[in-house]
């Protein structure tokens, strides 16, 4: 399932890095809970418990503005003193 093929990568991110949170965006994210859900139990299954157990997954929702607010966001605070 495209659940368990991305929670496989996840899992790894999540081993790897152990970040606060996972946002999916793009078309995924349009799938909202249909594929969050199972993505997160599957995750569950693979990640190390310390890795999982503080981080949230979640769904965009700005579908495809992500990249362009992304972007400002992250030129406006390399300009900040």
């Amino acid at each position: 399932t495209v659940a368990g093929e991305l929670a496989i990568a996840v899992a790894n991110l999540l081993n790897l890095l152990n970040p606060s949170i996972v946002v999916i965006g793009g078309d995924l994210a349009q799938a909202g809970d249909l594929l969050i859900d199972p993505l997160r139990t599957a995750v569950k299954g693979r990640a190390l418990f310390t890795s999982i157990a503080n981080t949230r997954i979640v769904g965009t929702t700005l579908s495809f503005r992500a990249t362009a607010v992304g972007a400002a966001t992250s030129r406006a605070a390399s300009r900040a003193p």
